[in-house]
């Protein structure tokens, strides 16, 4: 079980999506406060994050045979057009087909007829099996939506790369700056404290800037000793 602070996801679209899946999490009885998901949307939310793990070269042997067990458990009341529309506004519907058909690939029954006729582009999920087993050391892209969801995860990182020099360039300015104030306060120190130390001043506020000077004369000979 992995907990996360936030949702693990970096585009707008897969958030925004993600969150549409996680409203309709249902309280479980008899528990008052554990929600869960329906076997369509547990499937969806797997399938999403399946294809996000997969262009991210994180998804794992474990999870692809997770997602086949949980289709195989509900696709007999699942409604594929609805699923395919769903999983459209992840702009992942034709990759999810085939991580979901490489899983009955493997681990699915001969006498399973599901994915019956071998798929077109073979070349394409011989690609895919080579970069999901090593996590991406083979890695030669074929799959349009994955490299376009990849595209979009790389420009969120660069955006977010650019967030973060901006912040530092920020903190290190607003360091700077308020080193330079202090500097400043102690070589010019305000009224009230060189009031207390030349009375002169508070009587004529405007040989402030002269006593200033004094000061400065001072601090600089007794430093010489």
């Amino acid at each position: 079980m992995e907990l996360y602070r936030r949702l693990p996801f970096r585009t707008t679209v897969y958030n925004k999506n993600i969150d549409l899946i996680l409203e309709k999490a249902e309280i479980e009885e008899p528990y008052g406060y554990i929600r869960m998901l329906s076997r369509e949307d547990a499937f969806l939310l797997n399938m999403a994050a399946a294809a996000y793990r997969y262009v991210t070269d994180l998804l794992t042997v474990r999870e692809v045979l997770d997602l086949y067990l949980l289709h195989k458990a509900c696709r007999e009341t699942l409604e594929e057009e609805q699923m395919l529309k769903r999983l459209e506004c992840f702009r992942i519907q034709k990759l999810a087909e085939k991580i979901l058909r490489i899983s009955y690939m493997w681990f699915g029954d001969k006498e399973d007829t599901f994915f019956s006729q071998l798929p077109d582009e073979i070349e394409t999920y011989d690609s895919l099996e080579n970069r999901l087993l090593t996590k991406g050391i083979l890695k030669r892209e074929e799959d349009l939506q994955a490299i376009g969801l990849e595209q979009m995860i790389n420009q969120e990182i660069e955006r977010e790369q650019r967030k973060e020099k901006r912040r530092l360039f920020r903190s290190k300015l607003k360091a700077e700056t308020d080193k330079a104030v202090k500097y400043l306060r102690w070589i010019f120190p305000d009224y009230k404290y060189m009031s207390a130390l030349y009375p002169m001043v508070e009587k004529i506020p405007p040989l402030l800037p002269f006593y200033w000077i004094i000061r400065g004369v001072r601090l600089a000979w007794h430093s010489r000793w």
